[in-house]
């Protein structure tokens, strides 16, 4: 265990947290390198904006589309592996708690590059950690899922027709 204290304030960490945090900041940088200066990740943004106009073009939308459902599982299989590590099992009920945040920051907008996708990720993770801190954890979720609710809300852009 690693670790420091100032003033009887303690932090403690583990190598293979260290590790984790490492391997995770790589991978996100890597996604956003590779989204950003490919031609693999120009070829996914085109289609990801409008797949009939990328078609037009002369990209192949079904594939783009089958490298990202295969890009998608590695990377949610590296995840799991992750959590399993930092928390040191992992099972249904954990995965589903994961996919349902992981779902309002989605529809948050949170997707359109890595970067910004891990900074919803952290967000979530500071505001839970703060939660843990200050009031009972038991009640750490539905904080979690009603604050997610109301800045998806707050932040829902209009549909209407006639705008």
């Amino acid at each position: 265990v690693l670790g420091g204290s100032n003033a009887g304030f303690t932090v403690t960490t583990t190598p293979i947290k260290l590790v984790s945090t490492g391997m995770s900041a790589t991978l996100i940088a890597a996604g956003s390198v590779f989204l950003a200066r490919s031609r693999t990740g120009l070829a996914w943004r085109a289609v990801a904006q409008d797949e009939m106009a990328a078609e037009l073009m002369g990209v192949d939308g079904h594939a783009v589309f089958l490298g990202s459902m295969v890009a998608a599982g590695l990377l949610a299989g590296f995840a799991g592996v992750l959590a399993a590590w930092h928390y040191g099992n992992i099972d249904f009920a954990t995965g589903m708690a994961f996919a349902v945040k992981i779902l309002f920051v989605a529809s948050l907008g949170g997707l359109s590059t890595p970067a910004l996708a891990a900074c919803g990720g952290m967000a979530v993770g500071v505001f839970e950690t703060l939660w843990d801190g200050w009031f009972p954890s038991v009640w750490r979720d539905a904080a979690t899922y009603s604050l997610l609710c109301a800045l998806l809300v707050a932040t829902r852009r209009s549909s209407r027709i006639d705008d």
